[in-house]
């Protein structure tokens, strides 16, 4: 049986609960080797069996994102590992505290904009010669409605991700022109237990997640549109893994477009 990653290596962050665990084991299913990192050991190892039981193999990389140096080194380790990366998702992030934006602490800032902001940039430095180098490489940022949304008390999640955004879709124009295709997966209203921190994931839900991007991957996934710079809702995203290269590279960066469901 022939799957649609095989042969692929990926890179999903924040993959010991919700929707970074989710990700990581379709991912796993469709065959590729999943390297999965999150802060939590024994979490990280129950995504770890699932991945496992669907099919797929998985490496651990528990990984702390306010740690620079950790993160400036998972290039150079996955390309020693495996010599190559075919997908990165960016999944983690931080909620920080609800809180009007003049009360908000200076610790409880650096923390947010570390994981928000700080890590997708040091995540693209130390990723970016590996995915330019795969066949098509696939980058998927997943970023929050808040960030083109802003209400109030959520200031520093809204700002940090808006910044993410910008900093991401920078970075697809300026690899337009190569296989690598880089998009931002807006995670859509989830219920208690996928959210950030002070929500804890359920298997259920996971697994009606899974449910969802299975069935909907088989229409995103035409191998002669492989678009970039893009916002996708969670009900579209499979297809921005499918490691198809688009038939011309030529053509120009025409501005970041989006998907019908997801119009504010």
């Amino acid at each position: 049986m022939a799957y649609e990653l095989e042969g692929a290596v990926a890179l999903v962050t924040g993959a010991s609960r919700g929707i970074g665990a989710a990700l990581a084991i379709e991912l796993g299913r469709l065959g590729a080797h999943v390297v999965i990192t999150g802060r939590i050991q024994g979490a990280l190892e129950e995504t770890d069996d699932a991945i496992r039981a669907a099919g797929g193999q998985a490496t651990l990389l528990p990984l702390d994102l306010q740690e620079v140096a950790q993160i400036d080194a998972i290039g150079p380790t996955i390309f020693q590992r495996f010599g190559r990366l075919d997908v990165l998702v960016h999944n983690a992030g931080a909620l920080g505290k609800l809180t009007p934006v003049s009360h908000i602490a200076p610790d409880d800032w650096a923390d947010v904009v570390g994981v928000n902001l700080t890590a997708s940039w040091r995540l693209i430095r130390t990723c970016d010669p590996l995915l330019r180098q795969a066949p098509a490489g696939r980058a998927v940022f997943v970023t929050e409605s808040r960030a083109r949304d802003p209400r109030a008390y959520w200031g520093a999640m809204g700002a940090t991700k808006a910044a993410m955004e910008h900093l991401v879709l920078t970075w697809a124009q300026e690899v337009v022109i190569t296989p690598l295709r880089v998009n931002l997966l807006t995670r859509g209203r989830l219920r208690r237990g996928c959210g950030y921190g002070h929500f804890r994931a359920t298997t259920r839900r996971a697994c009606l997640l899974r449910k969802q991007w299975r069935r909907h991957w088989r229409h995103c996934a035409c191998r002669r549109k492989s678009e970039t710079g893009r916002w996708c809702s969670s009900a579209w995203g499979e297809g921005l893994f499918v490691l198809s290269a688009p038939t011309d590279h030529t053509h120009q960066f025409a501005g970041p477009t989006r998907n019908s469901p997801l119009r504010p």
